[in-house]
């Protein structure tokens, strides 16, 4: 007999976009659909794509009050986890559990998914913003990166105790990377595949650092033609690319 839904999770996204953040996401609801967990998907502001057959709600609200509606929002679903997706989020959620002042069975969890935290923030005047952000996500429950790489980042930008942070990698669909594997190539793909291939695959926007990539290819054509590059992706950048 199958059992009934009568746990929550929220799943919290800046405004949903085609990229990495979506395509997690979405796989980390189907999930926990399958164990039986109703899933309730919550972002920032809408846009003409949601995560099919889960329920959305939208905080549309600014930075400052932000906090105070993801508040209401968690005391009115009570789910039993929140996750919580990068920084500005993580941020939001973190003040919303300060400003809980009863007892709930909540968990809080932010996801880092970038690796320039340090880099971004290095210098001597954003000291103060470092303590803030650690002091902010002290008080969630975890903190988990998507890779040792980020976890290293995160624990350097903002002074984060180890045993604070778990790596878990984003999840993949094995079954369908194994279907589509077995398609045959088109007679253009061949000729792209058939020299050494640089492949990007992610968002076309700003921080992916995509000007680098493009710089650094062109140094490596200078040496040799017998290379290619193939960008996979979607996003606001994509028509400049």
């Amino acid at each position: 007999m199958i059992e009934q839904l009568n746990k929550k999770i929220i799943l919290y996204t800046p405004s949903l976009r085609p990229g990495g953040v979506y395509e997690s996401n979405k796989l980390l609801a189907e999930g926990f659909s399958k164990k039986n967990y109703e899933v309730v998907i919550v972002s920032n502001r809408k846009t003409d794509l949601e995560i099919k057959n889960f329920k959305h709600i939208y905080l549309n609200a600014g930075d400052l009050v932000r906090p105070f509606v993801l508040k209401r929002i968690i005391l009115q679903e009570k789910p039993i986890a929140i996750f919580a997706n990068m920084l500005p989020q993580n941020i939001s959620l973190a003040i919303a559990k300060k400003f809980i002042n009863k007892k709930t069975n909540t968990k809080y969890f932010g996801f880092v998914r970038t690796s320039t935290s340090y880099l971004d923030h290095s210098k001597i005047y954003h000291l103060p913003y470092r303590f803030l952000v650690r002091n902010l996500y002290s008080s969630l429950d975890k903190i988990v990166a998507v890779s040792k790489i980020t976890a290293t980042d995160v624990e350097k930008a903002f002074f984060i105790r180890k045993d604070k942070i778990d790596v878990i990698y984003d999840p993949l669909d094995i079954n369908l990377i194994n279907k589509l594997s077995e398609e045959s190539l088109s007679g253009e793909d061949k000729y792209i595949f058939s020299k050494k291939t640089l492949l990007y695959a992610g968002r076309f926007s700003d921080g992916k650092g995509l000007d680098l990539l493009l710089k650094v290819f062109q140094e490596i054509r200078k040496s040799t033609n017998d290379i290619n590059l193939v960008l996979v992706g979607d996003g606001e950048l994509k028509e400049k690319t």
